[in-house]
C-alpha cells in the first residue's frame, strides 16, 4: 500500500497552516453553516455529517496530487483553534507542475483581524518557493469584495471578468479571475 503525502504545514507570526482533524470539525461545521459564509460558497448549510465526510474524503488524499483539491486548515498560533481554511486545487494538464489555484474562508468572527492577508502571505511564499509554482489563480464571486480585496493586497491581478458565466444557487452570477506569476511576488 502507497503512503499518502500529508501537507507539511508552515506557520506566520500568528497562524498555523495544517492538515485538518477531527478536533477541527465542529468549528468547520459551525462557520460554514453561517450564511454569510455560505453566501458565496457552493453550500447553503452544513453540519456535522457534512463535516466528517469532508474529513474522510481529504484523508484519502496525496498532498499534491493532480486534480486534487487539497483543503488546509488555518488555525491560532497560540490556541491551535480553527480560525478558516484555504484550498489549493493542483490543476492537471500540460502545465500540471506550475499552476495551482486558490480558495479560502475565514469564520466570520475572525474576520477583519489581517487573518487573511497574513495566511495569503505565508501560503504564497509557500507555493511558490517551497512548491516552486510559476502561476496562481484564484476565481471570486463579482459581489464578494472583501475576497477580492485580499487578493488584490497580495498584488494579485485580475485578468478577467466574467459576466454571468456560472448558474449559482438558481441565478446567473459573475465572477473575476486573479492571477500572480512567481516573478511578480
Amino acid at each position: 500500500m502507497t503512503q499518502l503525502a500529508k501537507f507539511a504545514g508552515f506557520s506566520t507570526d500568528r497562524l498555523v497552516m495544517r492538515d485538518f482533524t477531527e478536533q477541527d470539525l465542529p468549528a468547520f461545521a459551525e462557520y460554514r453553516n453561517d450564511p454569510e459564509i455560505a453566501r458565496y460558497q457552493s453550500w447553503d448549510s452544513y453540519d456535522m455529517s457534512k463535516a466528517k465526510a469532508f474529513f474522510e474524503t481529504q484523508q484519502a488524499l496525496s498532498f499534491g496530487e493532480a486534480g486534487s483539491w487539497y483543503q488546509i486548515a488555518i488555525a491560532d498560533k497560540q490556541t491551535n483553534k480553527l480560525v478558516g481554511d484555504c484550498v489549493i486545487h493542483f490543476i492537471e494538464g500540460d502545465d500540471k507542475d506550475q499552476q495551482v489555484e486558490l480558495g479560502f474562508t475565514l469564520a466570520g468572527e475572525n474576520q477583519g483581524k489581517g487573518f487573511a492577508r497574513e495566511g495569503m502571505s505565508g501560503l504564497l511564499e509557500f507555493i511558490f518557493n517551497d512548491l516552486n509554482k510559476r502561476r496562481i489563480i484564484a476565481f471570486v464571486d463579482a459581489l464578494n469584495k472583501p475576497a477580492a480585496a485580499v487578493l488584490e493586497n497580495a498584488k494579485f491581478r485580475q485578468e478577467a471578468h466574467f459576466v454571468e458565466n456560472i448558474l449559482f444557487k438558481g441565478c446567473w452570477g459573475s465572477e473575476y479571475l486573479y492571477a500572480l506569476l512567481k516573478r511578480e511576488f
